[in-house]
């Protein structure tokens, strides 16, 4: 008897091990068939900014008692589904969840660099694509420094609702706010229905500062697009600072920047 309890304790151990090693196989074959490899062309940065030094994500178990010396407030935006919440969880957290839980209403989450000898916090303003809510997402658009439009390579719904996006984007915040556009899931480029150089044409014809592609899943270019954004807005900083008005010089600055905890740059916008 005792030794018919033990070899079902084996084949039982023996199915659970085995099933596991499928499930690591079949993981493993999901993220690796036709990722990108680095030889390819993943991103686009269009206007290109010379790095003064190397920058450093701050990771978050590292962060917790940091003050940041500039704040800026950037936010994501496009329809449901695309894969928002997924890669903003695996640039900040490296975690990625498989089920799929929309977003209701907006998610606040922190990414902190270091860069130039300055620590830099983007205050990360990720909303939900769903139209019953359109209305409410409005409101967090003013005020952004930087806009992050996502659709995803396999819908091409999602590509081409970004007209209305960003139309909605120009209405409700400044005109000139600096934008990014993200192809996600290219873990999925057996399923992709939008091309590259399709979406690489349409950040450029509508004056997007950079294009990235990128997977949620594998963490693939995810923490590289909020890296490019924070120094991206760092220079833009660094070359206004001294600017007493907003207009000068037929420039603008956009969003909310921060020396220090003091505001250094006046608002175009005074409400809200």
């Amino acid at each position: 008897m005792e030794n018919f309890v033990k070899d079902l304790e084996e084949n039982h151990n023996k199915i659970i091990e085995k099933k596991k090693q499928n499930k690591m196989e079949k993981e493993k074959e999901n993220i690796e068939v036709n990722i990108p490899k680095t030889k390819d062309k993943t991103f686009t940065i269009f206007n290109k900014i010379e790095r003064k030094t190397e920058i450093k994500v701050i990771q978050q178990e590292d962060n917790q008692n940091i003050v940041p010396e500039l704040n800026f407030k950037i936010i994501l935006i496009g329809n449901a589904s695309v894969g928002k919440s997924s890669l903003v969880g695996k640039a900040t957290k490296n975690e990625y969840y498989e089920n799929y839980i929309p977003t209701i209403g907006f998610d606040l989450s922190s990414f902190y660099v270091n860069y130039d000898n300055t620590v830099i916090k983007l205050q990360i303003w990720d909303t939900c694509g769903q139209e019953i809510y359109q209305s409410l997402i409005t409101n967090f658009y003013r005020n952004s420094s930087l806009a992050i439009m996502v659709y995803s390579i396999n819908d091409r719904k999602s590509f081409e609702n970004l007209d209305n996006w960003l139309k909605e984007l120009k209405t409700e915040n400044n005109p000139d706010v600096k934008t990014i556009l993200i192809g996600n899931k290219v873990d999925l480029e057996k399923e992709r229905v939008v091309s590259f150089n399709e979406a690489e044409k349409y950040a450029k014809d509508y004056n997007f500062d950079s294009f990235f592609e990128t997977s949620a899943k594998t963490g693939f270019n995810a923490q590289k697009v909020f890296m490019n954004a924070a120094v991206s807005l760092y220079e833009d900083y660094i070359k206004y600072k001294n600017v007493e008005d907003d207009n000068q010089n037929g420039k603008s600055l956009t969003g909310s920047m921060f020396l220090n905890k003091k505001k250094i740059i006046k608002q175009k916008r005074k409400c809200c």
